[in-house]
């Protein structure tokens, strides 16, 4: 029994100078190694004022009809600086227990208790763990059948579908940033050839967004851009299967136009004269149409044509020097300028600058020398 105390007495003097408290200090004190004990005190000086708990070695509350017990010193104010505290009677001269929070001196009336300082707790946020809101956007419409619709969302490659034999399509696109975005949907045939991209844009919230009845340009190629005067253009292209197709030919911003169906597969071909066409460039464009639904597409991007004739030929010499080269072309640009200005130059050449004869010395009169261009 005796070697068990001396056990317990040395394994004492080593570990108790391990057991310390956190020390608390201000700008003109520190208290050492603070406990909580079951005794309660009140000791002062002229620059601070200690409490210590009484009752319980834990903080909290306790009351009763008559009075509020607070124990632990998490209930008492710091000491602010710069302030001197009213002398209080020194630990010797208190009755009962000056600690005591629950009774007055002498064990009398119950004493006001002391104030309480509220620590607020902040809970620091952050965004940067927040997931931003999406959307996601279904596009539902007509196009080309079995073909390709590519989905741009503001110029950037995000989706594809294929379209079923009818030309209906339908592409749902997740995760979109909420916000304004545009959508670009473009066909790509079997051929290869490329539509022209039907536009939407949308500013979007979170969840879903549906757009329908949308309309993909038909796609379309010709067989020749650039043709004499009576030689037909063949054009080519595909779109929903049995929609109406118009055909827009544009000379000197006066328009021409044909009417075509597309066959049961979407595909279709028409001829367009040239006969009674005056030579000049030409822009050509399509564009679809689904009576029974009220459907029309927007037109296609244009394509050049270039229509000429022998006669043409021997305008664009415009020196009549047998070939169509750089003196010629001087000549239409010297040309180009002084009408431009307003003026007509004083030397006349062999011909005429005004290689198509409509009157104004344009581009196109530049595209058709280039294109007889025998250096």
């Amino acid at each position: 029994f005796h070697r068990i105390g001396l056990f317990f007495v040395i394994l004492s003097i080593f570990i108790a100078p391990i057991a310390r408290a956190t020390d608390y200090s201000s700008t003109n004190f520190i208290i050492r190694d603070p406990v909580i004990s079951v005794g309660g005190n009140l000791a002062t000086s002229t620059s601070f004022q200690l409490f210590s708990s009484e009752g319980q070695t834990v903080a909290g509350e306790n009351s009763s009809a008559s009075f509020i017990q607070r124990s632990g010193f998490l209930y008492f104010p710091a000491p602010s600086s710069g302030s001197s505290p009213s002398p209080s009677p020194s630990p010797s001269e208190s009755t009962a227990n000056p600690g005591d929070t629950t009774r007055g001196p002498g064990g009398g009336a119950p004493a006001t208790p002391p104030s309480v300082v509220t620590v607020p707790i902040v809970v620091p946020t952050s965004t940067e763990d927040e997931i931003p809101p999406t959307a996601t956007v279904t596009f539902r419409g007509y196009g080309a059948p079995s073909s390709r619709v590519n989905v741009l969302q503001d110029g950037t490659f995000v989706g594809r579908t294929d379209s079923n034999t009818d030309g209906t399509f339908s592409v749902t696109i997740s995760d979109v940033p909420a916000g304004e975005h545009t959508f670009s949907l473009y066909n790509i045939d079997n051929e290869e050839r490329h539509s022209t991209s039907v536009e939407v844009t949308l500013n979007l919230a979170a969840g879903t967004t549906e757009v329908t009845r949308l309309a993909i340009p038909p796609t379309m190629s010709v067989d020749r851009a650039e043709a004499d005067v009576g030689v037909p253009i063949i054009l080519r292209g595909s779109t929903v299967p049995n929609s109406r197709i118009q055909i827009r030919l544009m000379f000197s911003g006066t328009p021409i136009f044909f009417q075509g169906t597309a066959g049961a597969t979407g595909a279709y071909t028409f001829t367009i004269p040239t006969t009674a066409r005056n030579p000049g460039t030409y822009l050509l464009q399509t564009q679809m149409a689904i009576s029974s639904l009220g459907i029309t597409s927007g037109l296609s991007d244009a394509l050049n044509l270039l229509i000429s004739s022998p006669q043409t030929r021997l305008r664009a010499d415009l020196n009549v020097s047998g070939r169509v080269g750089s003196d010629d072309f001087d000549v239409l640009v010297l040309w180009y300028h002084e009408r431009a200005a307003g003026r007509t130059p004083v030397n006349q050449p062999a011909q005429n600058p005004d290689i198509n004869r409509d009157n104004q010395i344009t581009l196109v009169d530049f595209s058709i020398m280039a294109f007889y261009w025998t250096g």
